[in-house]
């Protein structure tokens, strides 16, 4: 169903506060918490009756439809479950199928910079746990059951960026074997590159896949650092992905928030 939203009707609107309603509690978090990462807006304050209007079908149709964006985005499985008419499974395209089918957690992580390790190069990416504040460096750490062609990707407001895995800033792929890695890695001096955040506070997604360099190589090749992939290279890795061995394909994710300064916290 595609929901014309300049014109939604109240009922509409609420229906989709039902749902939110169900995932807030499902998910085990707070409204505040849910409407910040709709809104895209690390720092948005709840209005007084903002609740109370979505429940009645009276919030703003542009905020609704925001919310509406997030749960097809990340949460449409429970979507299709509790509103299928509002949210329908062809919602989900080739490339969020296979990420939620096939991506793992649990090796992928995030690893805090020792003091006087790694070279700072860049400043994009943030760490599990803990939010980690701008400026803190980090870098990854993946264990590989399987070798090949590795590509990351990053998830910030509902777009994909690829993130070099050397010190070269193309391509965005590195060829690894089985086995523990950390990431981005400077051949040269033989120690991980840090990274660090200074501008987007929020959630952050990763997936990095791993598998043949003919099934990975011509969608990188399509990627440029700091520019939004575009859907269809997207799904097309996606559909490649899904016509190999899966023996032989690796895709592993991780969900990671960053704050501000503390002393903006403390503020």
């Amino acid at each position: 169903m595609s929901i014309d939203w300049p014109s939604a009707s109240e009922e509409t609107r609420a229906r989709v506060f039902e749902v939110t309603r169900e995932l807030v509690a499902l998910l085990k978090t707070d409204w505040q918490s849910f409407l910040r990462e709709a809104y895209d807006s690390p720092n948005y304050v709840v209005e007084p009756h903002e609740v109370s209007n979505f429940e009645r079908g009276l919030l703003a149709r542009r905020k609704v439809a925001m919310v509406h964006r997030l749960i097809v985005e990340r949460h449409l499985d429970m979507g299709i479950r509790f509103a299928p008419d509002l949210f329908d499974p062809s919602l989900k395209t080739t490339w969020r199928k296979v990420l939620d089918d096939h991506g793992r957690y649990g090796k992928l992580r995030s690893i805090r910079a020792p003091s006087g390790l790694g070279l700072n190069r860049r400043n994009r990416y943030p760490t599990e746990g803990t939010p980690l504040v701008f400026g803190e460096q980090f870098y990854f750490e993946v264990a590989l059951e399987v070798g090949g062609t590795v590509l990351l990707l990053e998830e910030y407001a509902f777009r994909w960026y690829p993130l070099p895995l050397t010190e070269l800033l193309e391509p965005h792929t590195a060829l690894r074997s089985a086995g523990t890695h950390s990431f981005p890695w400077d051949s040269l001096q033989k120690w991980p590159i840090l990274l660090d955040e200074q501008e987007h506070a929020g959630r952050h997604g990763y997936a990095m896949i791993v598998g043949p360099k003919s099934a990975i190589t011509p969608y990188a090749d399509r990627m440029a650092e700091g520019v939004a992939v575009r859907a269809e290279v997207l799904d097309g890795l996606a559909e490649r992905l899904a016509e190999e061995d899966p023996a032989q394909v690796e895709i592993h994710r991780l969900n990671l928030m960053f704050d501000v300064w503390p002393r903006e916290r403390e503020a």
